[in-house]
């Protein structure tokens, strides 16, 4: 992968859509769990925007993923449910 803002972005987002089509979740759903517009919401998936920290952190448990994954930095993509309950103190 060429490392220019362009790609990483939309690499990131395609992760970020895998993800949530992995959870049988339409845009529209995480969307609202997250309380965003779908339209600001699409932007991270197409890769034109990035979500703030905290959206992203709320995503990757959302998704059950591991941040990781998501930001290009692993292949794996799983999480244990443990690990999210002790990064959120659910």
């Amino acid at each position: 992968m060429n490392l220019n803002k362009a790609n990483i972005f939309k690499e990131i987002g395609s992760r970020l859509r895998k993800a949530r089509e992995m959870k049988d979740m339409t845009a529209t759903e995480v969307a609202a769990k997250i309380g965003l517009q779908k339209t600001a919401f699409s932007h991270f998936e197409n890769g034109t925007n990035m979500p703030k920290l905290w959206i992203f952190l709320q995503l990757c448990a959302i998704y059950e993923v591991n941040p990781s994954y998501i930001l290009c930095l692993d292949d794996t993509s799983t999480i244990s449910k443990q690990k999210i309950e002790k990064l959120f103190k659910i």
